[in-house]
């Protein structure tokens, strides 16, 4: 007998509060509905769910079920009669067969198939028979592979079907034929699975259709039976070992029997016999005295095939199901008196049915149909679980008020008793009779008349047996303790005297170890009371809302925790969820709602619905539709409706109801049909209609509870109905030997001392081994293969396989008849089950599967089911433990780090929505999971913390690759000590991005990625003791105003971050000159989606970002400076090469670490932080960070951040993402062609949907990719505005632009188109910190301009819309050209974009520039409503003094007089134009125009990126300078630095203008005259073009290209202007390119400045030309008296007689005309200057005669004789100018009047032209060769000096200096005096008169001298005994204490 077996649920309040668990069920009869006795059925079998499987158009002659693979479920086997071969159609145990394997090749027409252990190996074989071959036997491996194995007969046998069993007695199976000439054959196994025919016989006339074994008469042998379609049926009764009887003929003649199957239908022990017939009714042969048999029951259908047997519909008795022919298939259901009133069609009317089996194909526990056909689907179709009856058993009175209702074993006698609260009347106990199970329920104890509307059972006092409590209405609850035998004669009680409690729920609320309760009342706040442990209840406190009703309570783990919450349903109010906090408290302020705020709840119950881990909620509503609401674990959720509707639902039970492991619904409803729905296994009901109803339909039904109430293993349902009848469902349900061999079933019993209750009853805690006991029940006591275990921590629903401790027995299991069985013990090793912490809620499953081998006188199957299970009630384990220590003191609130064998890295231990568990108030951690030997483990428990960084102590110490962890060698309490020895800094981060990346999963995965890797890189440079923790990811500028990161979508964005911009507010520093005030202020780090310091990788977060990012914050967490900046003696800024230094290089592995003073040496003295702070790297940080520790030595890891601490939490906004994900727009031009435009800059404009402009925004996307003909677009969403707009090109006075003016999915390119003469300047000047002035400079006049602004930063709060406002702009009276407007904003803004276009032609005439305004206003005076959070002022621009940089970060200026005082900066603006840019120069990256609030010596750096510098011309990069007001751009002296990209550059004078970074290529040339030059790896250029930066200092360029037809080509100056219309026959050198050389006649002492190659043009190798040019001498040819002149006549150039040039003449100009090169002399007395040149023209002699020269072309007309004259130009003196003519000859003809001209040089004068007399008016008349001369002189300028008392200056008169000279003074106190100070040009050197001037000596250049200039001192005598000792300014002691934070890393 079953002792103590247990099938109950877990209930938690009286009439509302159910908690699912699974109760122990025979899988043989899972499905199982209840009815009121009065309710004859509650309904069939549905087959509403065809499935196919097969190829669809197979020849299947028949179908076997077994689990072929050993899997555990049942798959299927077809017998085909065609080509396809014998197919096996493997299970995925949920009814899906998509795997089939080829068992065997058809043997012709097959006609039977069966299945069983044929060799004894505990795996099923496959025997097919055949009508045209012989039988074969395929032998299976156990994995549903089979090889052939014996063939048995011939190919003649005509065999229609096989049956399987062991006939001879001998415990192997044998095989049995039968066939169409009526033979009968028996094959004996041997035992390996080889046969012989033993015994045969034939019934002449019979054709055999069907052949079944069965136990017939009243020994144990198989007897066989087969059916005919002529002939007659016969039994053949064996009566020994194959010793057959004569036929026992039965039925008519010729029944045409097709279908066969025998089964116990009446339930007497015997096989009858269902006859299914093709042409006749088929019938049912009762076998009542085991011979003969009696035909009792006609089905009136023919053409059946096939039939098959079982308990289709779960009620205990035997159905039958017939295959047939071209008719629909039917299922008839067994009352249990063998009536069949009831039938259900299956399949298709048409379907060529051949065979069908019944077997339960999804585990649901109900059998489904197989049909398969022939040449048609096959098919399955599942069973949908309804149908059954039970047996109505009154309990009580019969009018009792019953309200609340449980079941628990009061009494310890292993049986469950009943508990009746009822409402003004007595509550009962009624116990269980165990002779009698719960039909002998006698009342046993009663208690006083309460109103009793909540009853309750748990052990409170923890003495082992069960007491309850009573939640009462108008009076004070009360607990009854029981006193062992079903008696409470101690009472206590708890609540007020006047309570209204409508539900209680029990549970260990604070981690104790004892049960508390919860008390929810009505129109009363709710009540927690905690027990001492002894069953004492104290009020704990209040929570919920004292106008609620609240009516059902429910506790269960939601979050995965370990601890209890709580559930509360509310009747017309808002449901609630509370977590608990882990020391029982529920706080209001933190509960969830769920459901509408007006549901009318009256129950809920918690289960793992969906399996997923999760305790689900189901609620039950009056009059409202019931609802499940899914927890998927990460405080998100999914909702589902159930039941019609409008269901009047008092009470919800959830539980495993038909044993197939998921849980299922029990529905108490009043006035209405109580109600049952099954689970599918992953969540999913028949949602309107429930698989089974119990009751009839019209009771009062106020609660249920569930529980095998009559100890037959088989759930019952009691039914608590108020003032009606109470009424106990018991399931009629047994063991009945119903089929010829019936599958085992099983019972299971409660672990531990308490008996058996519902819900958290038992105060108990199991751990360790934990015995589990359980009974095996078979009818025929076949032993049973193998169980397995499984334990759920919540409840059932999902489930983890146990570990068996050793001694567990677990194969080979002995069963035994109900009821005694056989009873085993499963010893659950808990521990070694990976179970690692407290679970309330454990439930134990045990898994048994049936022994397939052959025992005497059995049959194999039928498979029907492919296993039985049973669970226990819940219980209470405890598993492995871990606790956090540091020293004696336990650590609440530490997170454990757990590593599996072989992890490198390791997560905490986390619930399921990834919420890390922590340790309680004793150090426990809480939650639970999973623990195994060998694993590792590292505790980090918080110390303090601020709203940026926590302090932890670890529990491991960093290696070099990671930690030192604690390894689990044994099980049981893990202990884990912490120290301070081991601190780590985790540093939480908010990151705002400029667009809505919500629908960028790739880029928001590895931002995470990369991030966690920046945190590793911070990890390994801070020696393991600092990392980032949470980073809150915030989208489209979400915080952006408040991150401490700013991410652009700007390819371009160089890596920034304010030193110490983690700092809340204005934090002071001291450094070797004392305190520096206000050093820090509020910043933020600002960074792009990729980064490289060479600028040449564009791919995103890349390990270079990454190490990048690292850097930035360690600038703005830890308030370090780069270590790659030093300062020089003169300010400048300078580098440094601190060495090891993770400050000092990013990118370089060897500098991995923060400095300590150890390795402080070398250029580490020169850095910023040795000059300024005294501090190396570590000090510094722990200067901020006092609680770090200092490494004694220099570390190189650890390598590794093993602790994944680094989290990322998405900030979801309010409104759905509808940014498109991004992607890349290709460039096209109008013709479709990609169109590559390098540099071009994209914009996204974001219109948010309207027309309105200004509620637009702007993402700068960077520039162009991939070639240039590519633009990445990230954020966009339809409606948006997209633009490219490239550069301004000066050749082609245009510039490439496009837009897409609305943006819609799908699009992929942007059109472009070119505008001529657009590329506006557009300059903006801060008036206020709210008002702009703007000017737009244009290269050709437009009709009408407007201008818009798109500030970066607005209002402070976040959360104020950024307004950019536009107008139209003012055309300047009298320039077309320029335009103004003025703009006020709402609110202070200092960096951002502002647009000009025309109107009406937006993506044609349209432009942006970026700008950043340093605010001279102060922090508090910056307008209305501007707080003192500097983040408002831009990423990089914290204070007022310190550097200052651009807001792209490409540009930083510094005060030189003093490293981080005021730079005076007003505005610095990144331009897209670079006004007047000379065109020989490449412009590196952007230009910034730069505008003073004072005036300061000042320093400018540029960072520039490797891709925009022209490959192989980095050494060639200077800083140009344009100042304001001028279009003049000057060189400045530049500091360049290769290795860190930067240059560097004193300002001049007040240092207003344009700045810009360019590249070009010097080529000093010799002098005046013929210079050589290789034009060598640069770009074909126009020549003009190439020589831009000399044009008006060159007469001439040629080359020589031997292999060129014309070998030598010019290009001449002269010939364009005076003779234009002969430049295209002189000049045929257009281009330069490489490689050649050029010979360039240069008119004065020049440098030539070549432009180089932008990055992407072609450079290819260059060679230099040799050879010195010929003179050039050109003109028309025109007849004489005695020549005429024709095209292609020769012409030949003579010196001295010997031809030195040839030509030829052409049609050019409207005449004859030629050009002939005559060349230099080389030996052969040809050119030299001054020799005559001699011109022929087909072999006539011209007249003409003229020198040759040839430093340019000459023109010279070959006619009759003209007298001509020579003019002689010259130029003279110490200065700079051009004149005209150029310097040279020139030949006239006589009479010409020349004009001369002459212009001087900006540093130089014109003194006016000397030589012929009338050369001094500027016209010269050629009446005679003349020589005139230019002089020019430099300009000249005065410094005067003076001085006061005490010293004197040298030199000391006023000194003439020539422009462009340097002049260097002393300044030198007399004895007994110092220098006060020394102004220049009336300003002081020194205002402060500090005491870099108290000297005795100073001295002062005058650099570069261009204007008059006054240089004064002034001396004071020298107070006594003081000494004074100069240091360079920059380390000045009382210079003024300035911000830190500005000095910024890239």
């Amino acid at each position: 007998m079953c002792e103590n077996c247990w099938l109950d649920h877990s209930r938690y309040g009286a009439r509302s509060v159910r908690f699912a668990w699974p109760l122990f069920i025979a899988a043989a009869l899972l499905v199982l509905i209840f009815l009121n006795v009065s309710t004859a059925l509650a309904g069939t079998p549905g087959f509403a769910q065809p499935s196919p499987f097969g190829l669809g158009d197979t020849m299947s002659g028949a179908v076997a079920a077994g689990d072929m693979d050993g899997d555990g479920d049942l798959d299927l086997i077809t017998a085909d009669t065609g080509s396809n071969g014998h197919l096996l159609y493997l299970n995925n145990a949920r009814a899906g067969f998509a795997v089939k394997r080829i068992v065997g090749m058809a043997p012709g027409d097959a006609s039977c198939v069966a299945v069983g252990d044929l060799d004894g190996d505990g795996d099923l074989d496959v025997v097919f028979g055949s009508k045209d071959e012989a039988a074969q036997v395929y032998v299976n491996d156990g994995k549903g592979n089979f090889t052939p194995g014996a063939s048995l007969g011939d190919d003649g046998n005509n065999y229609t079907s096989v049956a399987i069993g062991d006939l001879d007695g001998d415990g192997d199976f044998d095989l049995v034929f039968g066939g169409m000439a009526g033979e009968v054959v028996v094959y004996v196994n041997d035992g390996s699975a080889q046969f012989s025919a033993d015994a045969s016989w034939d019934e002449p006339g019979n054709v055999i259709t069907r052949v079944v074994l069965g136990y017939f008469d009243d020994n144990d042998t198989l007897d066989i039976v087969t059916g005919v379609s002529t002939g007659s049926n016969a039994i053949y009764l064996n009566e020994d070992s194959l010793s057959f009887s004569d036929a026992h003929f039965f039925g008519p003649e010729d029944p045409t029997t097709k279908g066969l199957a025998v089964a116990d239908f009446d339930d007497n022990e015997r096989l009858d016999l269902v006859v299914g017939n093709f042409d006749a009714p088929s019938v049912l042969y009762m076998n009542f005295d085991g011979v003969d048999f009696t035909l009792t029951h006609t089905f009136a259908i023919t053409s059946v095939v096939s039939v098959a047997t079982g308990d289709l519909d779960g009620d205990g008795v035997v159905d039958v199901a017939f295959g047939r022919e071209a008719q629909f298939n039917l299922a008839y259901f067994n009352d249990g008196e063998e009536n069949f009133a009831v039938s259900r069609t299956f399949g298709q009317r048409s379907n060529m049915t051949t065979d069908i089996t019944m077997a339960d194909l999804n585990g649901d526990g109900a059998l489904d149909l197989v049909v398969v056909t022939g040449g048609e689907q096959d098919m399955v179709y599942l069973n949908n679980g309804a149908g059954g009856s039970t047996v109505g058993r009154n309990v009580g009175p019969g009018n009792d008020p019953t309200e609340s209702i449980a079941v628990a074993d009061f009494d310890g006698d292993g049986l469950l008793d009943l508990l009746v609260g009822n409402v003004g009347a007595p509550t009962q106990v009624y116990l269980n009779d165990k002779s009698n199970p719960a039909k002998g329920l006698a009342l046993h104890y009663a208690t006083p008349v309460a109103s009793t509307r909540a009853v309750i059972v748990a052990d409170f006092d923890g003495d082992g047996d069960l007491d309850f409590a009573a939640g009462n209405a108008g009076q004070p609850n009360v607990i009854y303790f029981n006193d062992s035998a079903g008696h409470f004669p101690t009472t206590r009680t708890f609540g007020t005297l006047t309570g209204q409690t409508t539900a209680l729920a029990v549970g260990d609320l604070d981690g104790d170890g004892d049960l508390d309760l919860v008390e929810g009342n009505q129109k009363e706040l709710n009540r927690v009371y905690l027990n001492s442990g002894a069953g004492i209840f104290s009020l704990a406190y209040t929570f919920g809302n004292a106008e609620e009703y609240t009516f059902a309570l429910a506790l269960g783990d939601l979050d995965n925790d370990g601890d209890l919450d709580l559930v509360e349903g509310n009747y017309n109010g808002q449901n609630l969820l509370y977590d608990n906090d882990g020391a029982g408290h529920f706080d209001d302020t933190t509960a969830q709602i769920f459901g509408p705020d007006s549901d009318w709840t009256n129950s809920v119950a918690l289960g793992d619905l969906d399996a997923d881990g999760n305790l689900d909620i189901v609620v039950g509503n009056e009059g409202q539709q019931n609802m499940i609401y899914f927890n998927l674990g990460a405080g998100g959720g999914d909702q589902r409706p159930f039941g019609p509707g409008a269901d009047w639902t008092y009470d919800i039970v959830v539980q495993d109801l038909d044993g197939d492991s998921d849980l299922d619904i029990v529905v108490a409803n009043r006035y209405e049909q109580n109600a049952v729905y099954l689970n599918d296994g992953l969540g999913l009901f028949n949602w309107s209609t429930p698989a089974s109803t119990f009751g009839t339909g019209e009771d009062q039904t106020t609660c249920v509870a569930v529980g095998d109430l009559d100890n037959d293993g088989i759930p019952d349902f009691a039914a608590g109905n108020a003032g009606e009848q109470n009424v106990i469902y018991v399931n009629n349900l047994r063991w009945p030997q119903s089929l010829i061999n019936t599958p085992p079933t099983m019972g299971i019993q409660h672990p531990g001392r308490t008996p058996v209750a519902t819900g958290y009853a038992s105060s108990e805690i199991l751990a360790n081994i934990i015995p589990i006991t359980y009974t095996l029940y078979d009818w025929e006591a076949d032993p049973v293969a193998r169980v397995q275990a499984y334990f759920s921590l919540n409840g059932g629903g999902s489930w983890l396989p146990a570990v068996a401790a050793a001694g567990t027995v677990t194969t080979n299991l002995s069963a035994s008849r109900w009821p005694t069985g056989t009873q085993h013990v499963y010893l659950w090793d808990a521990p070694n089950s990976k179970f690692y912490g407290r679970s309330d809620n454990v439930i134990f499953r045990i898994v048994a599967y049936a022994d397939v081998r052959p025992r005497p006188y059995s049959v194999p199957g039928p498979y029907q089911l492919p296993y039985t299970s049973a669970e226990t009630p819940p219980f209470r384990v405890r598993g492995n433990q871990i606790r956090v220590l540091q020293g004696a003191q336990p650590m609440a609130g530490a997170q454990v780090f757990h590593f599996l064998a072989g992890d490198l890295r390791a997560d905490p231990f986390t619930n399921s929505a990834g919420q890390p568990y922590v340790t309680d108030a004793q150090g426990y951690l809480q939650g639970r999971g999973a623990l195994q030997l060998g694993d590792r483990l590292v505790a980090i428990a918080p110390i303090s913390a601020t709203q940026d960084y926590t302090l932890y102590y670890a529990s491991a110490a960093p290696t070099l690759t990671g930690l030192d962890a604690h390894v689990v060698t044994t099980l049981g309490m893990q202990t884990l000590q912490v120290s301070a020895t081991h601190p780590l800094l985790l540093f939480n981060l908010d990151v705002s991005l400029e667009w809505d990346a919500r629908n960028d999963g790739t880029f928001l995965t590895d931002l995470q990625a990369a991030i966690r890797r920046s945190s590793e890189v911070l990890y390994d440079v801070s020696d393991g003791q600092i990392a980032i923790g949470e980073v809150r990811v915030h989208h489209a500028k979400a915080q952006w105003l408040s991150a401490d990161v700013v991410m652009y979508a700007q390819n371009g964005i160089r890596p920034r971050a304010s030193m110490g911009g983690v700092t809340a507010e204005l934090r002071d520093d001291v450094g070797v000159s004392g305190v520096i005030t206000n050093a820090y202020g509020p910043g933020q780090i600002r960074m792009g989606p990729n980064w490289d310091p060479f600028g040449q990788d564009l791919a995103e977060l890349s390990a270079n970002w990454q190490r990048a990012f690292a850097h930035e914050l360690a600038h703005y967490l830890l308030y370090l400076p780069d270590n790659y900046i030093g300062v020089s003696a003169t300010g400048l800024p300078i580098s440094t090469d601190c060495q090891g230094s993770f400050m000092t290089s990013t990118y370089d592995d060897a500098y991995s670490e923060f400095l300590t003073r150890t390795g402080w040496v070398g250029q580490c003295l020169d850095t910023v932080a040795a000059k300024l702070l005294d501090r190396t790297d570590w000090e510094t940080v722990r200067k901020f960070y006092g609680m770090l520790l200092e490494p004694a030595t220099t570390n190189t890891g650890p390598s590794l951040l093993p602790l994944n601490v680094t989290q990322m939490r998405q900030q979801t906004p309010a409104t759905s993402a509808v940014s498109f994900a991004p992607a890349f727009f290709d460039l096209r031009k109008p013709t479709g062609e990609l169109f590559a435009v390098s540099r071009a800059q994209g914009y996204l404009f974001k219109t948010g949907g309207t027309s309105d402009l200004t509620d637009d925004s702007v993402i700068a996307l960077g520039a162009t990719v991939g070639g240039g003909d590519r633009i990445k677009v990230r954020g966009a969403a339809a409606g948006d505005r997209l633009c490219v707009f490239g550069p301004y090109n000066e050749t082609t006075q245009s510039a490439a632009m496009g837009c897409l003016p609305s943006l819609q999915a799908g699009q992929q390119s942007v059109p472009m188109t070119m505008a001529d003469n657009w590329q506006p300047v557009i300059i903006v000047n801060a008036v206020t910190s709210e008002t702009w002035a703007i000017t737009a400079t244009l290269k050709a006049a437009v009709s009408s301009l407007n201008v818009q602004l798109y500030p970066a930063y607005g209002a402070v709060t976040d959360t104020q819309t950024v307004l950019a406002p536009w107008k139209a702009m003012t055309v300047k009276p009298g320039n077309p050209l320029l335009y103004t407007a003025q703009m006020t904003l709402d609110d202070p803004s200092f960096e951002g974009l502002v647009r000009v276009w025309v109107p009406g032609q937006e993506g044609q005439r349209e432009a942006l520039t970026q700008f950043f305004l340093s605010p001279p206003w102060g922090p508090n005076n910056a307008g209305t409503g501007f707080n003192a959070d500097m983040r408002a002022w831009g990423a990089n621009a914290r204070q007022l003094g310190a550097p200052v940089a651009s807001g792209d970060g490409q540009v930083t200026i510094f005060n030189t007089d003093n490293f981080f005082a005021e730079a005076g900066t007003t505005s610095l603006q990144a331009l897209t134009e670079l006004p007047s840019f000379p065109l020989w120069l490449t412009p590196v990256g952007k230009g910034y125009r730069f505008v003073s609030s004072v005036d300061t010596p000042r320093a400018l750096m540029f960072n520039y990126h490797q891709r925009d510098v022209p490959e192989g011309y980095e050494h060639t990069i200077h800083i140009y300078f344009q100042p304001e007001g001028s279009s003049a751009w000057q060189r400045l002296s530049t500091a360049l630095d290769t290795s860190h990209n930067q240059a560097t550059t004193q300002m001049l004078g007040n240092g207003e203008g344009i700045y810009a970074l360019a590249s070009t290529l010097d080529v000093p040339l010799t002098g005046a005259g013929w210079n050589l030059f290789g034009y060598l790896n640069l770009p074909r250029r126009i020549v003009t073009e190439a020589l831009v930066s000399i044009t008006g200092y060159y007469s001439q360029v040629a080359t020589y290209d031997p292999a060129a037809a014309a070998q030598w080509r010019i290009y001449d100056v002269a010939v364009t202007t005076e003779h234009p219309q002969y430049a295209g026959l002189v000049n045929d050198l257009t281009y330069l390119e490489s490689p050649f050389g050029y010979w360039l006649y240069a008119t004065e002492n020049i440098t030539l400045f070549l432009k180089v190659p932008a990055p992407g043009e072609l450079t290819p190798y260059a060679t230099l030309t040799p050879g010195l040019p010929p003179a050039t001498f050109y003109g028309p040819v025109r007849a004489t008296a005695t020549f005429t002149p024709a095209a292609g006549m020769l012409v030949t150039a003579t010196v001295n007689g010997v031809v030195c040039g040839r030509g030829v003449v052409v049609e050019w100009a409207g005449g004859p005309a030629y050009r002939i090169m005559v060349a230099s002399d080389t030996g052969d007395n040809c050119g030299v200057s001054g020799r005559g040149v001699q011109f022929a023209v087909g072999g006539y002699v011209y007249p003409q005669m003229a020198e040759w020269q040839n430093f340019r072309a000459w023109y010279l007309p070959l006619e009759a004789s003209t007298l001509q004259y020579v003019l002689e130009i010259a130029r003279t003196g110490n200065g700079n100018g051009i004149v005209t003519p150029t310097v040279g000859l020139h030949t006239y003809n006589e009479g010409t009047v020349v004009a001369l001209a002459a212009t001087a040089a900006p540093d130089s004068t014109f003194d006016g032209w000397s030589g012929d007399a009338d050369c001094a008016d500027g016209s010269v008349t050629m009446t005679a060769s003349k020589a005139c001369t230019a002089t020019f002189t430099l300009k000249t300028y005065v410094i005067t000096p003076t001085w006061g008392t005490g010293g004197s200056i040298t030199p000391g008169t006023p000194q003439t200096v020539t422009h462009g000279d340097d002049i260097t003074f002393t300044v030198a106190a007399d004895e007994g005096y110092y220098i006060i100070d020394v102004y220049v040009d009336g300003k002081p050197l020194d205002p402060e008169q500090t005491f870099i001037f108290q000297t005795s000596v100073f001295t002062y250049t005058f650099q570069n001298v261009s204007a008059n200039h006054t240089i004064h001192a002034e001396f004071a005598a020298m107070p006594p005994a003081q000494y004074f000792i100069y240091l360079p300014a920059v380390l000045r002691a009382s210079a003024p204490a300035q911000s830190l934070n500005q000095l910024r890393g890239r």
